[in-house]
């Protein structure tokens, strides 16, 4: 897919505010420049949970 489209964007499994892109930098040098970022949140189901005694 990469010969033919220089940026692939996944949907992600985890978050509905996050996407997987899959890029040739070489192809796609002058394709982007804007940057996003949202605060960190880790995936509450990848944290340990602590049952009470």
């Amino acid at each position: 897919m990469l010969r033919k489209y220089a940026c692939i964007l996944i949907p992600s499994a985890v978050s509905p505010h996050s996407w997987n892109l899959i890029m040739d930098a070489t192809q796609a040098e002058r394709l982007y420049d804007d940057v996003h970022q949202e605060r960190f949140a880790l995936d509450p189901r990848l944290q340990e949970q602590i049952t009470p005694p």
